[in-house]
């Protein structure tokens, strides 16, 4: 028995979540052999391109004779019976069929009966309560689990705490991503402008200022939310500069200053018009040619004539780009590789036919004529069917590059999970003053409440909450000393916000709207008045508001190099910019003990060699000479940065599209008009450039794809990306800026 159990339930939790056939084949294989050393051999092939139900079927060294067949389909009876057809009807010689599969088969002794009755061959079938059984079989086989989970099993927090199976590293939707963020191509192209200009246009669709039909900024954001269905936050500063853009000559929108607001010039809108019928006709005749390809096929097979194939095609083609679509896009488009899509077809028409209304006795016979219809859509379009793929292709393309993609929001909620964040006071001061400020107000702290709900980790450690103590203590004094009883003084908003302290600039500031009366009141929302246990009461506080716990130091168990502490808290003290000496020897000694404190967990945790999402434990700090400061002395360090960047956290996990709302899109997309209207806003040369590192994808080994991914990852979540980054900036510096530019 393995030393250290697996947990019979998380394995059947595991498998149940797995709607890949190749992550299956991959985990099916390698447990078999932990059970007993084999390798093996694939039986058959592809001749009538996977119809013959020889897909993921082996056979293993040191047992002749026996074949096995690994299988994540519903209907295990008639996978059973088209492997055995397939098997005799390409005469390959066999005694017995071993059937593995990830899901509970019923009532398997009769099964087994019939099957020999009819086939006169021994069959056995090892489901997931055989797995659950033997898991624990020996240290191999717990181990193949552990390998299994550990790279093809990732924990979701949206909503709540879920899991679902995913082959992130063998799919080219992550690297394309990650690589296109940082390719020069797409900076030449502005990517990041397209897409907004897309939208825009789309947005502005329907508008017509005769008929007093326009759009404010804040319509155009909200239509544009409606139809990505994420965050529209993530991508407003560069809506709004796009704006300024597409208004200025040669104009693509007009602002109407009449009516105030925004809309499409004259011949756009008639131009649009004649498009839309024109695709309504489009998609009718698509629908009209696929639906007769299907039922000729349905006759030919035997199927009731009552059974309308439409439906089932549609849902088809919708599991096709949720599962592969970046693939599918890309052989649509391009040309491109159509093997993963291929590989994946088989299992989509089974899992549409499992979960349709159809009959136990026209499964098969409707599996293979929608088979059949597929391909032949694909590799055999017609003008009307090719132009109708051909649209949605782009569609897909530009709502990936958008990060609206069902494996990209797994990947990045997944990453999110397993971030350990410890938060330093640059960002705690911020978000403490936007207390009562409006919620859409509060920059710091909606940052934090999102990052909380997404599942990241964020942490506080005993060097940091007493520098957030002592920051307490010293606005207290400093207001005593400076302010008090001069509260008339500043009763404007330009006075206050040159007050350098910012939660004293906070309290004049909302005193001046009314919430907040006096100083004391202030202090009482977070601390104690009479300003004691302050450490014990930001403790609560911090964990109440935006879940940042407190970790004290010897639960962490590391040791801290004091040499490199003192050598770093030096050159620290040079640089900080505070208000007095001892506040700048005060921050920099809790810096670099939080910097060393991430490398030397990131140490005892082994990060630097797990998975492909790049280091968990990171410090999220608004200071960026600390980690210049860090790079100088700490030589050994100096390729590994250990501050994430919050517009890293806003961008790409705050404000990132969750795997709901992808599944939203994709439902109203793919396919529909909506998909073929989208598609018609996105330039050739984006497509170019993604069907290049598509390309690039399936040239590189598994190996250099980890690296590569884990490399980005990181870079990603230290450096500033090509993307376009939402930057956080404090409600009360913005305000501030505006008035200087008023008054100027």
């Amino acid at each position: 028995m393995a030393a250290t159990g697996v947990d019979p339930t998380v394995v059947e939790a595991a498998l149940a979540r797995i709607s890949d056939g190749i992550v299956f084949e991959r985990f099916g294989k390698a447990f078999l052999a932990a059970l007993r050393p084999m390798e093996f051999v694939p039986v058959g092939g592809n001749k009538d391109q996977a119809i013959d139900g020889l897909e993921h079927t082996f056979g293993a060294t040191g047992i002749k004779r026996t074949v096995y067949q690994l299988s994540i389909e519903a209907d295990a009876r008639g996978k059973i019976k088209r492997t055995l057809r397939a098997l005799e009807k390409n005469s390959i010689g066999f005694k017995r069929l071993i059937y593995v599969t990830n899901r509970k088969v019923q009532k398997q002794s009769q099964l087994i009966d019939d099957l020999y009755d009819q086939f006169a061959k021994n069959v056995e079938i090892r489901d997931v309560e055989w797995f659950k059984s033997n898991v624990n079989d020996s240290e191999a086989t717990a181990r193949s689990f552990d390998t299994f989970a550990g790279v093809y099993l990732h924990e979701l927090a949206q909503p709540g705490k879920a899991f679902e199976v995913a082959n992130l590293h063998g799919d080219p939707r992550l690297y394309v991503f990650l690589r296109q963020l940082w390719d020069r191509e797409r900076q030449n192209l502005a990517v990041h402008e397209v897409l907004a200009d897309a939208l825009i246009m789309y947005a502005l669709e329907g508008t017509d200022p005769e008929a007093g039909i326009v759009m404010t900024r804040d319509e155009i954001l909200q239509r544009v939310g409606d139809l990505v269905s994420f965050e529209v936050k993530r991508i407003e500063p560069v809506i709004d500069a796009r704006l300024k853009v597409l208004t200025a000559r040669p104009r693509q929108v007009k602002y109407h200053g009449r009516l105030r607001g925004y809309c499409l010039p004259y011949e756009t809108r008639q131009a649009i018009s004649k498009r839309n019928a024109a695709d309504v006709l489009l998609y009718e005749e698509f629908k009209e040619s696929v639906r007769g390809r299907a039922q000729q096929h349905c006759r030919e097979e035997g199927v009731p004539s009552a059974l309308d194939p439409y439906p089932l095609i549609e849902e088809i083609l919708h599991q096709v780009f949720r599962k592969q679509g970046l693939e599918f896009a890309d052989f649509i488009q391009s040309g491109g590789r159509s093997v993963a899509v291929e590989q994946s077809i088989p299992e989509i028409v089974d899992a549409v036919v499992a979960e349709a209304a159809v009959p136990p006795k026209d499964r098969e016979a409707v599996q293979t004529s929608l088979l059949l219809t597929i391909r032949e859509v694909v590799y055999h379009s017609t003008g009307s069917e090719r132009a109708f793929l051909g649209r949605l292709a782009r569609t897909y393309t530009m709502l990936f590059l958008l990060q609206c993609d069902p494996k990209l929001a797994t990947a990045f909620m997944s990453m999110a999970s397993k971030l350990k964040v410890y938060v330093c006071t640059s960002v705690l001061i911020p978000a403490l003053s936007e207390h009562f400020l409006e919620r859409e107000n509060q920059r710091y702290s909606n940052l934090l409440r999102r990052a909380r709900d997404a599942g990241v980790q964020l942490r506080i450690n005993e060097a940091i909450i007493r520098e957030l103590a002592a920051h307490f203590r010293m606005i207290k004094k400093r207001y005593d000393e400076q302010y008090a009883g001069l509260e008339r003084v500043y009763n404007e908003d330009l006075q206050i916000l040159y007050i350098p302290e910012m939660l004293i600039r906070a309290y004049f500031y909302s005193r001046l709207r009314g919430r907040t009366p006096t100083f004391l009141e202030f202090l009482d929302a977070f601390v104690s008045r009479r300003m004691e246990g302050i450490e014990e009461d930001l403790i609560t506080w911090l964990e109440e508001e935006f879940g940042v716990r407190f970790i004290a130091d010897k639960a962490l168990d590391v040791v801290i190099d004091h040499d490199e502490e003192e050598a770093l808290r030096k050159e620290l003290e040079g640089v900080k910019e505070t208000r007095s000496a001892r506040g700048a020897g005060y921050k920099a000694k809790t810096d670099a003990r939080i910097v060393l404190l991430v490398h030397a967990l990131r140490e005892k945790n082994s990060e630097a060699g797990s998975g492909i999402l790049g280091f968990e434990t990171w410090w999220l700090s608004m200071d960026t000479s600390t980690e210049r400061a860090a790079r100088r002395v700490l030589k050994v360090h100096s390729q590994t940065s250990c501050c994430i960047r919050a517009d890293f956290l806003n961008q790409f996990v705050s404000l990132a599209p969750s795997k709901a709302e992808v599944d939203q899109v994709f439902e109203e997309a793919f396919p529909g008009l909506v998909g073929v209207s989208l598609s018609y806003h996105l330039p050739s040369n984006v497509i170019q450039m993604t069907s290049r590192l598509v390309k690039e994808f399936g040239e590189r080994s598994p190996g250099r794809v980890k690296a590569t991914l884990r490399e980005l990852f990181n870079r990603m979540k230290a450096e500033p990306t090509l993307a376009e980054g939402h930057r956080l900036r404090h409600f009360l510096d913005e305000q501030r800026a505006e008035l200087e530019q008023t008054a100027n």
